[in-house]
């Protein structure tokens, strides 16, 4: 047995060694944390995580398929899918603040305000970083790898979904408590997506990217937002 087989078993057999593996993936994930010069997880964080989950996964000999990645029987019923969670969650959001309930801090997104080519940018990032990469980091590996060491039962997915959810808030917490409250939420929507979908990544994708892509699109028109909704 070579040395990248030897490695590979204990990623795939050993507990500590999958729980390692994530913790290691969350860091790089959120590397701004830690090295002040990476300020930016979207630029740097996102695509180093990817980059390792792409090695333990080529360690383990795992597949893309393994992570979620599969043709979908239906891609008109995948986009729907996620159109339709994009909307009832910008939708939620919307109302709950219409009717006095809390904000996020949105300041991070200042810039997006009346700017088309800021927006633009984010609507990449939306569709790339935010809807393909997140994903593939929190739903097709983190949420998947917790639920490997629980058995991956009944139990063990939803340790995983829940988990993989209020990490995925924590890491917001840039937006504040509520943010990562309200990313929290959204992040078991994804993962209950992607557990519908049967562990198919693509609708939970769909469903992350256009929704990023509405709210960059409010922000954008927030001299009309803000003041419908009372702020």
């Amino acid at each position: 047995m070579g040395r990248r087989d030897r490695l590979g078993e204990i990623l795939r057999e050993s507990k500590l060694a999958i729980l390692a593996s994530v913790l290691a993936v969350v860091s790089i994930n959120n590397l701004n944390l830690f090295v002040p010069a990476f300020t930016d997880a979207a630029i740097w964080g996102i695509p180093l995580a990817l980059l390792l989950i792409w090695l333990i996964s080529w360690l383990k000999g795992d597949r893309w398929s393994d992570l979620g990645f599969r043709m979908p029987k239906s891609w008109p019923r995948t986009v729907f899918i996620g159109a339709l969670v994009a909307v009832l969650l910008q939708l939620a959001a919307l109302v709950q603040i219409k009717l006095g309930g809390p904000i996020p801090d949105i300041s991070s997104f200042e810039q997006i305000r009346g700017n088309p080519l800021a927006l633009l940018g984010y609507l990449v990032i939306a569709w790339t970083s935010a809807g393909l990469g997140e994903e593939i980091i929190w739903r097709g590996f983190f949420m998947t790898q917790i639920a490997r060491v629980f058995g991956e039962g009944r139990a063990g997915w939803t340790i995983g979904l829940v988990s993989s959810a209020a990490v995925f808030g924590l890491v917001h917490a840039y937006q504040g408590v509520v943010g990562i409250v309200m990313t929290a939420v959204t992040g078991i929507v994804f993962g209950l997506v992607f557990l519908y979908s049967k562990r198919n990544l693509w609708a939970a994708v769909m469903a992350h990217a256009l929704t990023d892509s509405l709210a960059f699109v409010l922000i954008y028109n927030w001299a009309s937002v803000g003041p419908f909704l009372g702020l």
